[in-house]
Protein backbone atom coordinates (compact mmCIF):
# COMPACT_ATOMS: atom_id res chain seq x y z
CA UNK A 1 0.00 0.00 0.00
CA UNK A 2 2.99 2.31 0.37
CA UNK A 3 4.32 1.77 -3.18
CA UNK A 4 2.50 4.82 -4.47
CA UNK A 5 3.62 7.30 -7.11
CA UNK A 6 5.22 9.65 -4.61
CA UNK A 7 7.27 7.02 -2.78
CA UNK A 8 8.78 5.53 -5.95
CA UNK A 9 9.30 8.99 -7.51
CA UNK A 10 6.99 8.34 -10.46
CA UNK A 11 5.92 11.18 -12.74
CA UNK A 12 3.56 10.53 -15.63
CA UNK A 13 5.19 11.51 -18.92
CA UNK A 14 2.20 10.91 -21.25
CA UNK A 15 4.16 9.26 -24.08
CA UNK A 16 6.91 11.89 -24.12
CA UNK A 17 10.62 11.13 -23.91
CA UNK A 18 11.38 8.86 -20.96
CA UNK A 19 14.58 9.82 -19.08
CA UNK A 20 17.20 7.12 -18.67
CA UNK A 21 17.24 7.52 -14.88
CA UNK A 22 13.46 7.25 -14.43
CA UNK A 23 11.58 4.40 -12.76
CA UNK A 24 9.86 3.75 -16.09
CA UNK A 25 13.16 3.12 -17.87
CA UNK A 26 14.55 0.95 -15.07
CA UNK A 27 11.48 -1.30 -15.07
CA UNK A 28 11.47 -1.44 -18.89
CA UNK A 29 15.15 -2.50 -18.97
CA UNK A 30 14.68 -5.23 -16.38
CA UNK A 31 11.51 -6.47 -18.07
CA UNK A 32 13.14 -6.61 -21.50
CA UNK A 33 16.17 -8.55 -20.27
CA UNK A 34 13.99 -11.05 -18.43
CA UNK A 35 11.50 -11.48 -21.30
CA UNK A 36 14.19 -11.89 -23.96
CA UNK A 37 16.12 -14.37 -21.82
CA UNK A 38 13.03 -16.53 -21.30
CA UNK A 39 12.10 -16.29 -24.99
CA UNK A 40 15.54 -17.38 -26.18
CA UNK A 41 15.75 -20.15 -23.57
CA UNK A 42 12.42 -21.62 -24.67
CA UNK A 43 12.52 -21.08 -28.45
CA UNK A 44 16.31 -21.24 -28.98
CA UNK A 45 15.89 -18.22 -31.26
CA UNK A 46 16.91 -14.62 -30.94
CA UNK A 47 14.19 -12.61 -29.28
CA UNK A 48 12.81 -9.50 -30.97
CA UNK A 49 13.46 -6.15 -29.36
CA UNK A 50 10.20 -4.43 -28.40
CA UNK A 51 9.67 -0.81 -29.32
CA UNK A 52 8.62 1.94 -26.93
CA UNK A 53 8.57 -0.42 -23.98
CA UNK A 54 9.35 2.43 -21.60
CA UNK A 55 6.28 4.29 -22.87
CA UNK A 56 4.12 1.22 -22.21
CA UNK A 57 5.55 0.96 -18.69
CA UNK A 58 4.82 4.65 -18.17
CA UNK A 59 1.18 4.10 -19.13
CA UNK A 60 0.85 0.98 -16.95
CA UNK A 61 2.28 2.76 -13.91
CA UNK A 62 -0.18 5.57 -14.52
CA UNK A 63 -3.04 3.05 -14.51
CA UNK A 64 -1.98 1.36 -11.27
CA UNK A 65 -0.52 4.26 -9.28
CA UNK A 66 -2.53 7.30 -10.35
CA UNK A 67 -5.99 6.12 -11.41
CA UNK A 68 -7.83 3.42 -13.28
CA UNK A 69 -9.23 5.95 -15.76
CA UNK A 70 -6.08 5.90 -17.90
CA UNK A 71 -5.19 5.55 -21.57
CA UNK A 72 -4.73 1.76 -21.63
CA UNK A 73 -7.90 1.04 -19.70
CA UNK A 74 -9.85 3.40 -21.92
CA UNK A 75 -8.66 1.29 -24.83
CA UNK A 76 -10.08 -1.81 -23.15
CA UNK A 77 -13.40 -0.31 -22.09
CA UNK A 78 -14.96 2.72 -23.69
CA UNK A 79 -16.57 3.99 -20.50
CA UNK A 80 -15.02 3.95 -17.05
CA UNK A 81 -17.27 5.42 -14.40
CA UNK A 82 -14.76 5.45 -11.56
CA UNK A 83 -11.15 6.37 -11.10
CA UNK A 84 -10.04 5.13 -7.68
CA UNK A 85 -10.71 1.42 -7.11
CA UNK A 86 -9.77 -1.03 -4.41
CA UNK A 87 -6.67 -3.14 -5.01
CA UNK A 88 -7.77 -5.65 -2.38
CA UNK A 89 -8.09 -9.25 -3.52
CA UNK A 90 -10.24 -11.36 -1.22
CA UNK A 91 -13.37 -13.42 -1.07
CA UNK A 92 -15.30 -13.82 -4.36
CA UNK A 93 -18.29 -11.86 -3.11
CA UNK A 94 -17.71 -9.07 -5.61
CA UNK A 95 -15.86 -8.62 -8.88
CA UNK A 96 -12.49 -6.95 -8.43
CA UNK A 97 -12.14 -4.20 -11.03
CA UNK A 98 -8.36 -4.08 -11.05
CA UNK A 99 -8.13 -7.85 -11.63
CA UNK A 100 -10.48 -7.54 -14.61
CA UNK A 101 -8.47 -4.71 -16.13
CA UNK A 102 -5.21 -6.57 -15.54
CA UNK A 103 -6.50 -9.58 -17.48
CA UNK A 104 -7.80 -7.41 -20.30
CA UNK A 105 -4.49 -5.55 -20.44
CA UNK A 106 -2.61 -8.84 -20.81
CA UNK A 107 -5.02 -9.84 -23.55
CA UNK A 108 -4.54 -6.53 -25.37
CA UNK A 109 -0.74 -6.82 -25.21
CA UNK A 110 -0.42 -10.49 -26.14
CA UNK A 111 -3.53 -11.50 -28.09
CA UNK A 112 -3.82 -12.19 -31.82
CA UNK A 113 -5.90 -9.90 -34.02
CA UNK A 114 -8.50 -11.98 -35.84
CA UNK A 115 -10.55 -9.18 -37.36
CA UNK A 116 -8.64 -6.04 -38.28
CA UNK A 117 -11.67 -4.19 -39.58
CA UNK A 118 -14.32 -4.54 -36.91
CA UNK A 119 -15.60 -6.17 -33.73
CA UNK A 120 -15.86 -9.89 -33.05
CA UNK A 121 -18.83 -11.85 -34.36
CA UNK A 122 -21.10 -13.43 -31.77
CA UNK A 123 -20.94 -16.95 -30.32
CA UNK A 124 -17.31 -17.73 -31.18
CA UNK A 125 -16.07 -18.48 -27.66
CA UNK A 126 -14.23 -21.79 -27.20
CA UNK A 127 -12.74 -23.58 -24.22
CA UNK A 128 -9.26 -22.41 -25.18
CA UNK A 129 -9.74 -19.01 -26.81
CA UNK A 130 -11.65 -15.97 -25.66
CA UNK A 131 -12.47 -13.00 -27.86
CA UNK A 132 -12.47 -9.35 -26.83
CA UNK A 133 -13.43 -6.16 -28.61
CA UNK A 134 -10.80 -3.53 -27.92
CA UNK A 135 -9.25 -0.52 -29.61
CA UNK A 136 -6.39 -0.92 -32.03
CA UNK A 137 -3.94 1.30 -30.13
CA UNK A 138 -3.71 4.17 -27.70
CA UNK A 139 -4.14 6.68 -30.50
CA UNK A 140 -6.56 4.76 -32.76
CA UNK A 141 -10.04 4.25 -31.31
CA UNK A 142 -11.11 1.74 -33.98
CA UNK A 143 -12.58 -1.35 -32.29
CA UNK A 144 -11.19 -4.64 -33.56
CA UNK A 145 -11.39 -8.27 -32.47
CA UNK A 146 -8.67 -9.88 -30.35
CA UNK A 147 -8.28 -13.60 -29.64
CA UNK A 148 -6.57 -14.50 -26.39
CA UNK A 149 -6.00 -17.40 -24.01
CA UNK A 150 -6.53 -15.06 -21.05
CA UNK A 151 -9.31 -16.49 -18.93
CA UNK A 152 -11.08 -15.43 -15.73
CA UNK A 153 -11.96 -18.05 -13.15
CA UNK A 154 -13.08 -17.81 -9.53
CA UNK A 155 -10.45 -18.96 -7.06
CA UNK A 156 -12.96 -21.08 -5.13
CA UNK A 157 -12.26 -24.51 -3.72
CA UNK A 158 -14.50 -27.35 -4.97
CA UNK A 159 -15.31 -27.98 -1.33
CA UNK A 160 -17.64 -24.98 -1.40
CA UNK A 161 -19.35 -26.04 -4.62
CA UNK A 162 -19.99 -29.74 -3.94
CA UNK A 163 -23.34 -30.35 -2.30
CA UNK A 164 -23.16 -32.20 1.04
CA UNK A 165 -19.37 -32.15 0.93
CA UNK A 166 -17.65 -34.13 3.68
CA UNK A 167 -15.58 -31.46 5.42
CA UNK A 168 -13.64 -34.07 7.36
CA UNK A 169 -12.34 -35.82 4.24
CA UNK A 170 -9.55 -33.32 3.59
CA UNK A 171 -9.84 -33.93 -0.16
CA UNK A 172 -10.10 -30.26 -1.08
CA UNK A 173 -8.74 -27.25 0.68
CA UNK A 174 -11.08 -25.18 2.78
CA UNK A 175 -10.03 -21.96 4.43
CA UNK A 176 -11.49 -18.87 5.91
CA UNK A 177 -10.28 -15.36 5.40
CA UNK A 178 -8.82 -13.52 8.34
CA UNK A 179 -10.04 -10.07 9.22
CA UNK A 180 -7.46 -7.36 9.43
CA UNK A 181 -7.62 -4.20 11.46
CA UNK A 182 -6.37 -0.88 10.23
CA UNK A 183 -2.56 -0.75 10.03
CA UNK A 184 -0.88 1.14 12.85
CA UNK A 185 2.61 2.41 13.49
CA UNK A 186 4.39 3.04 16.80
CA UNK A 187 7.32 5.44 16.72
CA UNK A 188 10.08 5.48 19.33
CA UNK A 189 12.16 8.66 19.37
CA UNK A 190 15.82 8.21 20.27
CA UNK A 191 17.38 11.18 22.09
CA UNK A 192 20.72 12.68 21.17
CA UNK A 193 23.99 11.43 22.68
CA UNK A 194 24.28 14.57 24.84
CA UNK A 195 20.79 14.02 26.20
CA UNK A 196 21.56 10.35 26.93
CA UNK A 197 24.80 11.25 28.79
CA UNK A 198 23.03 13.92 30.80
CA UNK A 199 20.26 11.48 31.72
CA UNK A 200 22.66 8.78 32.94
CA UNK A 201 24.73 11.38 34.86
CA UNK A 202 21.72 12.91 36.62
CA UNK A 203 20.30 9.46 37.33
CA UNK A 204 23.59 8.20 38.79
CA UNK A 205 23.98 11.34 40.94
CA UNK A 206 20.42 11.05 42.19
CA UNK A 207 20.95 7.39 43.09
CA UNK A 208 24.20 8.17 44.97
CA UNK A 209 22.61 11.02 46.93
CA UNK A 210 19.66 8.78 47.75
CA UNK A 211 21.99 6.13 49.25
CA UNK A 212 23.83 8.75 51.30
CA UNK A 213 20.59 10.33 52.50
CA UNK A 214 19.09 6.96 53.48
CA UNK A 215 22.29 6.02 55.34
CA UNK A 216 22.35 9.30 57.29
CA UNK A 217 18.69 9.05 58.21
CA UNK A 218 19.05 5.42 59.32
CA UNK A 219 22.19 6.11 61.41
CA UNK A 220 20.44 8.98 63.21
CA UNK A 221 16.99 7.46 63.36
CA UNK A 222 17.07 7.39 67.20
CA UNK A 223 17.48 11.14 67.20
CA UNK A 224 15.14 11.97 64.36
CA UNK A 225 12.42 9.51 65.33
CA UNK A 226 12.50 9.12 69.18
CA UNK A 227 10.14 6.70 70.88
CA UNK A 228 7.37 8.12 73.08
CA UNK A 229 9.31 7.15 76.29
CA UNK A 230 12.47 8.84 75.15
CA UNK A 231 10.48 11.87 74.16
CA UNK A 232 8.92 12.05 77.63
Amino acid sequence: MYDDAENINYKYLNSTDVPSDSIQQHIADISMVLARSLYEEITKQEAPIPENLNVTVDELLHCYLVGINCSIHNVLRKKIYQDIVSLYVGVPSSVNAIATFTGLTLAWLTADVVNNTGPCPGNIETKLFHYYNMSRSLTDNTTICYRSVINFTDSTSPAFMIEDYDWTSGKYSSWTESTWQQPSVRMFLRPSRVHENMTIAVGSLTMALSFILVYLIKSRSHILFPTPIEAA
